[in-house]
């Protein structure tokens, strides 16, 4: 009879759970009804590049938060990355993207990640 390592099942499990947050941010309803919404899941090796640029950003921001939750993604099995391409804006300045106006973010360079 084939065994599988309880470190494999703990993984299998986690990456279940990690695919079903996933499922779960892709079908919940959208503003706008504009689905504008990316994901990934992460595990292995691709995790400590993500820590290593937490780290420079650390640094270069001089926030030390983003240091601590490098510490986090490494000792994580697997991590969720949930984003928004931000490319819709509904004229209500509400400053939940980070600007004070739509206008401001509306002008704001905008980047992409991992292709996405």
């Amino acid at each position: 009879m084939p065994v599988i390592d309880g470190r494999e099942q703990e993984l299998q499990g986690l990456m279940h759970v990690a695919n079903l947050m996933v499922v779960a941010a892709r079908t919940a309803p959208k503003s706008g009804g504009v689905d504008d919404v990316f994901t990934a899941v992460v595990y292995g090796d691709e995790k400590e590049n993500i820590a290593v640029e937490m780290e420079r950003l650390a640094e270069t921001l001089n926030n030390k938060v983003y240091a601590r939750d490098a510490g986090s993604v490494r000792k994580s099995e697997v991590i969720v990355l949930i984003g928004v391409r931000g490319t819709k804006r509904f004229l209500t300045d509400c400053g939940g993207c980070g600007y004070r106006t739509c206008a401001e973010f509306q002008k704001a360079p905008k980047q992409s990640w991992g292709g996405f």
